[in-house]
This record gives C-alpha cells, structure tokens and sequence, in this order.
C-alpha cells in the first residue's frame, strides 16, 4: 500500500459576513431564474445589458479591446478571490517544516562602534 504526503492547504480565513454573503449568492442564483420563469419578476434587463455591452463592443477597435479587458480584469478578481478563500493554496509539508518558526534566544545586542580618531 502506497502513502502520498498529505499536502497541507494554505487559505485567508473568510468571515462570517463572507460566507453568509456567499450563501445569499447562491439562494439568488437560484431562486431569481425561477422567480423570472414565473413571471413573479422580470429581468430581462439582464439581457439586454449584456446586449448593449456586446454591441459596444463590436462598435470599433477600441471599445472591443475595452471590452476584452474587463472581461479579463473580471476573471482576475474572480479567479483572485476563489484561489485565496474559498480553495486555498496546497503547499507541501517539507515545505512547510523549512519555513516554521523556531525561536534562537535570546541575540545579544551589539554595541555600537566607536570611530577613534588620532591627531599627532
């Protein structure tokens, strides 16, 4: 029977707020579409948002690179915030063993030097 090292999983600890903010995400992504379909709101809005974006897009050169840079810029921050709080980063244990803290006692302080200076 083969052990794989365990790697341990490095996160920035999310708070309480956080993942009740995710929670609340999570229900409206779900509930909305329903809510939508049957006609109890309407979102069409959403689309023609998007509409309006792609369009202003395709106008000319520099609006579609715009474009393309806050869908890029989007991903980033999304990609950013899933790395660090939700999946965390898995760092080998060795590694983590060479980088702990281990305290050396007590450095004695050095005394500062004193610039003697001979006149004859």
């Amino acid at each position: 029977m083969e052990v794989k090292n365990a790697m341990a999983i490095l996160k920035k600890k999310l708070s309480k707020s956080g993942w009740i903010l995710i929670g609340i995400i999570v229900v409206l992504i779900i509930a909305l579409p329903i809510l939508h379909f049957t006609q109890v709101i309407d979102l069409t809005f959403i689309g023609d948002t998007f509409l309006v974006v792609k369009m202003y897009g395709a106008a000319d050169v520099v609006s579609g690179v715009l474009e393309s840079l806050m869908w890029f810029s989007l991903g980033l921050a999304v990609f950013y915030v899933l790395k660090n709080y939700i999946f965390g980063t898995q760092i080998p244990t060795t590694t983590m063993a060479q980088q702990a803290y281990i305290p050396r006692g007590d450095i004695p302080a050095t005394t500062p030097t004193s610039e003697e200076v001979t006149v004859s």
